[in-house]
Formats: C-alpha cells, structure tokens, sequence
C-alpha cells in the first residue's frame, strides 16, 4: 500500500485505481506466483479501503476472497498468511466480531514469533499490527501493553 499511496501522491481514488489495475494482473497473470500476488494485491486494497474507513463491505469481500486463495498458494509461515491475518484481523475488529479478531490476531502473533527477522520486526507487528486491531476494538489498555512491549 504504501509504494501505491507514495505513487498516487496520497490520492485515495488513484490508489485504489492502481491496486484496481493491479488485481486485474494478477487474475490474468499465468505466472506460477499469481495466485500469491493476487492475494496480496487483494490484501493490499483491503487495507487501503479500511485505512480510509471506506466501504467496509467491499473489505470484507476483499479479505473473503483472500482467504480462500491464501491457504491454497502459501505455506505456513509465508507472508501472505501473516498479511491476510492481519487484514482478516482489523476487518473484524471494524465488524465488531470481536472472538473472530482475536482468533486472527492470534495467527498473526504465531507467525510473527515463529521465525522474526528481528527484535525490530516484533515491534513492528506490535506497534503497526497489535495497537491498531486492540484500538479498534476498544481494548485501550491491551494496547497500550502491546506498544510497551
């Protein structure tokens, strides 16, 4: 998302347009790997979308698909599993289903701890992951010990 929003000059319409563009590849790509970017790319617009708080229907179909392909395309610990289950995570949160975030923010803590790049790359699942889905589901202090840690 980030290379997308830098790209579109933070214009939401035109990053949508290009994670549009994007996902439209990926379905048509015959690369071995396809099924992989097009979850990220679906991935990616799903956070768009929720990051502006935009058409959390959309997300949710978005997150759906996602995760249909994701379990099919990756092994357990690739990226693309930890991405869908921190999409999958604050899509949820934002519903209000609060068991079901919790169920995805676990899998997100079990693939970021398994095999972290670094102590950096914990605290940045903390900080960019765990604060904003315990935020989002009112869990203030849980939050706040998630950005402590």
């Amino acid at each position: 998302m980030a290379i997308i929003l830098h790209n579109a000059n933070r214009d939401q319409k035109k990053c949508i347009s290009h994670e549009d563009k994007a996902i439209a590849a990926a379905r048509l790509s015959k690369h071995p790997e396809a099924k992989k970017q097009l979850a990220a790319c679906l991935l990616d617009k799903a956070r768009t979308l929720m990051s502006a708080r935009m058409d959390q229907k959309q997300v949710r179909k978005l997150v759906q698909e996602a995760g249909t392909i994701v379990p099919q395309c990756t092994e357990a610990l690739d990226y693309e599993r930890y991405q869908y289950a921190c999409n999958a995570a604050m899509c949820y949160a934002m519903d209000g289903c609060t068991a079901q975030a919790l169920e995805q923010m676990e899998a997100t803590n079990e693939i970021a701890y398994a095999a972290p790049d670094s102590d950096l790359s914990i605290a940045e699942h903390l900080i960019e992951e765990v604060a904003p889905i315990r935020i989002e589901l009112e869990q203030f202090q849980e939050a706040e010990d998630a950005v402590i840690q």
